[in-house]
């Protein structure tokens, strides 16, 4: 929270308004969707891990750490967002007791990691671009993209919340198949959607010329399509196994020792 209360007021009001509004849009999607009567505690903190611990130590570790350069920032970032959800597993299983909870949750603290992200961003797009630049990084990092993260992590919780059901061998390779997901996800977002994003954005007469200003064409038909070929997949795979999840019973949450 202290972090959190530092990062806003190094910022102007407006900025991290533009930043917090789509946020706060896609947190209350996702709670109308959410039916389940779920701790609103349990999503708060969710979110401000992602926001005030995930993000920031993720930051610290890929721009000065070597286990950031060692391992990559998908993995770094997917691993620190992923703690508090494998914490409610081992100690309030009843939060996490299936694959949606897993989804749910994992989406929250994908949210505000990308919140934090977007502070900068927008700050960024605001001294260069003046109230345009700030518009369009509303719009792209916020709306078209504001989701990236919370699919990615919410991959992984898929896998962690789905071990709590599921049997055999399932049990034991959920994890693993959603950490692969939500990595490789993180990986081919970083390494060919982003930067086909600020090619198009850029709008240069020529390769490695200077930026112009983007088409309408470009901001409001391009850039999103290629936002929703690199996160469809994911996306619809996950409305199908919370599909699924809903149907098949919670698991039942661990019995304590009699003291």
């Amino acid at each position: 929270m202290l972090w959190i209360v530092r990062e806003l007021l190094g910022s102007t009001p407006a900025l991290v308004l533009a930043a917090l509004a789509p946020a706060l849009g896609w947190i209350g999607l996702l709670l109308i969707a959410d039916r389940r009567s779920r701790s609103r505690g349990t999503a708060l903190g969710a979110v401000l891990w992602g926001a005030a611990v995930a993000a920031p130590l993720a930051s610290r570790i890929n721009e000065t750490g070597r286990l950031g350069l060692l391992l990559g920032a998908p993995v770094v970032e997917e691993a620190l967002k992923i703690a508090p959800l494998v914490l409610l597993a081992l100690l309030r299983s009843s939060e996490l007791a299936g694959a949606r909870d897993g989804i749910v949750l994992g989406a929250f603290v994908g949210i505000g990691f990308a919140l934090t992200e977007n502070i900068q961003y927008v700050t960024l797009a605001a001294v260069q671009g003046g109230t345009a630049g700030l518009a369009r990084a509303v719009y792209l990092r916020g709306v078209v993209e504001g989701m990236n993260h919370a699919i990615f992590t919410a991959s992984l919780g898929a896998g962690i919340g789905g071990a709590r059901t599921a049997g055999g061998w399932i049990r034991l390779t959920a994890p693993l198949l959603g950490a692969l997901a939500a990595v490789g996800q993180h990986a081919v977002w970083n390494a060919v959607a982003s930067g086909l994003v600020t090619r198009v954005l850029c709008n240069a007469a020529r390769e490695g010329g200077p930026c112009r200003e983007p088409d309408a064409l470009v901001v409001f038909l391009a850039a999103p399509l290629i936002a929703a070929v690199a996160m469809g997949p994911g996306a619809l795979l996950l409305l199908a196994i919370a599909l699924r999840a809903q149907r098949e019973p919670r698991a039942r949450p661990m019995r304590q020792p009699p003291a």
